[in-house]
């Protein structure tokens, strides 16, 4: 038998999730953001980013390695057509894996942002 205990909200929860659910995430994923907030004691924003935007993690690993190429060849001053051809598909390539298998990607970056004054 699973036994679920009945969470209660104070005021100032019941606002931060209004405002959540202004940002177009469901009330369900408002209530276990600030569930896990209060629990844990971090803020909405860690909170997200460590639940939700768990993705932004991975993409942000991906801009070091490309950034780290990129300035690899900046160094040795490499400056060939085929090099700069390279670099562009690279890009594309990035874009196109972030922007076709993370769900939802632009709506979660612009949630992660808003959050930083709550």
């Amino acid at each position: 038998m699973v036994r679920t205990e009945r969470v209660t909200f104070t005021m100032d929860d019941r606002r931060l999730i209004d405002r959540l659910i202004a940002l177009e995430m469901t009330e369900k994923e408002a209530r276990a953001l600030v569930q896990i907030a209060r629990e844990q004691r971090w803020s909405i924003q860690k909170t997200y980013f460590l639940t939700e935007g768990r993705i932004l993690k991975l993409d942000m690993i991906m801009a070091i390695i490309l950034g780290s190429f990129i300035g690899f060849l900046a160094v040795h001053e490499v400056q060939s057509a085929l090099t700069a051809i390279f670099i562009f598909g690279l890009l594309m390539i990035m874009m196109e894996i972030v922007c076709r298998f993370h769900k939802d990607y632009l709506k979660k970056i612009t949630t992660f942002l808003r959050l930083k004054g709550m």
